[in-house]
């Protein structure tokens, strides 16, 4: 009788060892797929178009040589023209996600109601971890100023810092990066960084930002997005609740 529930266990284990590697990736490759709906600025006059968004890699090696294909078309799906450019970070890990703007000029945009994404790109190799942001803030929505820091062994060059901005609710205002940092820079010293959405109409929709960066010879230690880590302590702190009411449940009254 004491190896029934021993039994039981093994069985369970095994079935779940058996589906996560039924749902594993069987061959290594990159993936790279629009995140969540993109924000558009469309001026007549100045006959730009301009995407904001995000893509991110959902395959299991770091992508590179990214090129973003936009496949703009009219309101009743019909082709009108195609524009590009390239995220805004220039090797995108599994599982990481890079903000990207695209600006298309020409007597097209009237005409412009929608827009699909194709992606170029090849396998290339992971960037070591070497970056970290030690600091950031921003007094003005749609501006973030900070300090960037090389935590590697080596010195780095290049170093760009990148924002996605967000409403209240997650979605995407706008994007934007920082100039260059040429550097080098040398490992534990930091270097002063600002990032500006700078269209003023889209200001009063900015609420939170996520920041990323990367230079040519390392990437930046993960951080969440401000509204990320919001929802993660309200999380632990319902968790936090949920446990202590549990324990009071199960103390006697004497």
């Amino acid at each position: 009788m004491k190896l029934a529930p021993f039994f039981a266990t093994s069985v369970l284990l095994c079935v779940f060892v058996a589906s996560f590697s039924l749902i594993s990736p069987v061959s290594a490759d990159a993936v790279l797929v629009p995140v969540g709906p993109q924000n558009t600025r469309k001026s007549i006059p100045e006959q730009t178009y301009i995407v904001w968004g995000e893509i991110r890699n959902d395959g299991d090696v770091p992508a590179g040589s990214i090129w973003i294909t936009a496949q703009f078309s009219d309101y009743e799906g019909w082709p009108v023209t195609v524009g590009g450019g390239e995220p805004m970070l220039s090797v995108i890990h599994p599982g990481e996600t890079s903000p990207f703007e695209i600006i298309y000029s020409g007597p097209e945009v009237e005409e412009i109601g929608d827009q699909t994404f194709l992606f170029e790109f090849s396998a290339t190799d992971a960037l070591p971890t070497g970056l970290e942001i030690v600091s950031h803030s921003s007094d003005t929505p749609g501006t973030v100023v900070g300090e960037v820091q090389n935590i590697g062994t080596e010195p780095t060059t290049q170093i760009t810092v990148a924002a996605t901005f967000y409403t209240s609710g997650g979605v995407v205002v706008g994007t934007a990066s920082s100039d260059p940092i040429p550097g080098p820079l040398n490992p534990g010293e930091n270097a002063t960084f600002s990032v500006t959405l700078e269209y003023s109409e889209l200001l009063p929709e900015v609420d939170n930002y996520a920041l990323y960066a990367q230079s040519e010879e390392y990437a930046v230690v993960p951080e969440f997005p401000i509204w990320t880590s919001m929802l993660l302590i309200l999380v632990m702190f319902t968790a936090a609740a949920v446990i202590s009411k549990t324990r009071l449940l199960k103390t006697p009254i004497h």
